[in-house]
Formats: structure tokens, C-alpha cells, sequence
């Protein structure tokens, strides 16, 4: 996964170094959009291999892809064909240089869930 190959003229290969990273977050949404945990974690590879960073968008796509299907995301048949990921790298802001929150208390189901379950200690 790390080097792609291009064809030249006399269809000779050369090395062109990692893929770009449109294709891997292309690879992203496709996982996403197809309920395809192998291709979501595949992106994820590719995009670190090539040192970028997760749009935001994209990343609060993948966030809410392993919130609803953990199970499968994080089944040992993905993690087997992908290896292990450390995508610490992968979800940095850009801004700040710290991780994304996992929640966003602007997001209603997250307001209304503390609304819901916090307790007020006198």
C-alpha cells in the first residue's frame, strides 16, 4: 500500500511514492457509504503511510461510521486484514495540534444526553 506504481510509455513500471490522498479518502467515504469496515480502515492506512491529515468532514464521517458500527469496525476479521492502526497522526487538528474531541457539545443528541443524565450534587 505504501507506493503506487505508474505505467510509463514503453509500459514500464516507476515508482511515484504514496498514493495521493484523494483516493484514500475516496476509499473512506466508499467504506462509509457500503457499510465496508475494511475499506474505511484501508483509507485510514494509506492516509497515514502518507503522512496527511483527516479533513474534517471526513473525520466526523468516520467518527460517526465507528460510533454506529463498532462491532464490525472493530471486529478481529478487519483488524487481521488491515493490521493495526495508530491513527493518533491521522485525526490531529490542524490548528492547535491536539486530538478531536469525540463528542461536540453543539451536536442535540449530546446536549440532550447530558441534559438528561446530569446530576446536580447539593
Amino acid at each position: 500500500m505504501k507506493d503506487a506504481l505508474t505505467v510509463e510509455g514503453d509500459s514500464s513500471f516507476a515508482a511515484v511514492g504514496s498514493l495521493p490522498a484523494f483516493y484514500a479518502q475516496d476509499l473512506i467515504m466508499f467504506g462509509i457509504k457500503r457499510n465496508f469496515p475494511d475499506a474505511v480502515r484501508a483509507g485510514e492506512k494509506i492516509m497515514i503511510e502518507g503522512g496527511e491529515q483527516m479533513p474534517k468532514e471526513i473525520s466526523r464521517s468516520v467518527r460517526n461510521y465507528m460510533l454506529k458500527n463498532s462491532d464490525d469496525y472493530y471486529s478481529r476479521e478487519a483488524m487481521a486484514r488491515s493490521g493495526p492502526l495508530n491513527t493518533t497522526s491521522l485525526y490531529r487538528s490542524t490548528k492547535d495540534g491536539g486530538a478531536q474531541p469525540l463528542f461536540c457539545l453543539d451536536d442535540p443528541y449530546w446536549s440532550e444526553l447530558m441534559r438528561r443524565n446530569y446530576k446536580r450534587e447539593d
